[in-house]
């Protein structure tokens, strides 16, 4: 983990994590560089200490100022064809006040536009007052609702909410892309909601999220987001591709981005 100090742009969370679906790590001079083989094993499992450490790391590569992502999202349902949705991403992010605007265009229709905020540790959700809002935590009924009727993506895929869930635990090494991972069990802090847990797998050199594996009450798999590809944009590294399975329905989303700006 001695590149920690150094990481490439990634967005950390989600996808935008915490907000986002990605969540944004901010990097100087650090480079992405893939593991040659025949590197293949396992990295060593760190002390409960420096696992801890490496998340605290994590949740703290955030993007602050303006940001704007462009791309596609691609639904791939079980026996049946493939639809595209056009999908920009605005973020304004700054400390205690994290605005996040998605504009998603389906075939034929009209493009919708929804925003979601989260303001001195509560979120505001599309057509809720800041009265109703929510604490940081919301519940399933919020996160797990469709942000787009014709798309089975939710606000628990772009928000990425579990990444603040208070009950971590470091679980152990792992590998991802073929690169050396750490993972993390996190439990829900309500336990009749979906996901029961998430373990989520961080790139080991740069502290950047790579997998979310959903599980429900039973232990089963039932959904997941994987790190697909990386690019490079505008000097900068930060994800290129996606995406996100339902392992019930057998469908599948992915997003692949085309452009990336930020400013600080």
């Amino acid at each position: 983990m001695n590149h920690l100090a150094k990481p490439p742009l990634f967005f950390r969370g989600g996808f935008l994590c915490a907000l986002i679906v990605l969540a944004v790590a901010h990097g100087s001079s650090g480079q992405f560089k893939f593991r040659e083989p025949p590197n293949r094993q396992d990295p060593s499992p760190l002390s409960p200490f420096q696992g801890m450490e490496m998340w605290s790391v994590f949740l703290h590569n955030r993007p602050v100022g303006l940001f704007v992502i462009e791309g596609s999202l691609v639904l791939r349902p079980a026996q049946a064809a493939s639809t595209a949705f056009s999908f920009a991403l605005t973020g304004e992010w700054y400390p205690g006040n994290e605005c996040t605007r998605v504009i998603l265009g389906a075939p034929g229709k009209e493009p919708l536009e929804r925003e979601v905020a989260f303001r001195k540790g509560r979120w505001i959700l599309p057509d809720q007052g800041a009265d109703d809002a929510s604490g940081p935590y919301p519940g399933v009924g919020e996160m797990n609702e469709r942000i787009h009727g014709d798309l089975p993506f939710t606000w628990m895929d772009l928000l990425m909410p579990y990444l603040q869930w208070p009950d971590i635990r470091y679980a152990g090494p792992g590998r991802h892309l073929g690169r050396p991972a750490q993972t993390y069990e996190l439990r829900n802090p309500d336990p009749d909601a979906f996901p029961f847990r998430v373990v989520v797998s961080l790139d080991e050199d740069f502290a950047a999220i790579l997998a979310s594996d959903f599980y429900d009450a039973d232990g089963f798999l039932s959904r997941r987001m994987r790190v697909a590809g990386f690019k490079r944009f505008d000097g900068q590294w930060m994800f290129s591709q996606i995406s996100w399975e339902d392992r019930k329905a057998r469908s599948s989303v992915r997003l692949e981005v085309y452009s990336f700006s930020t400013t600080k």
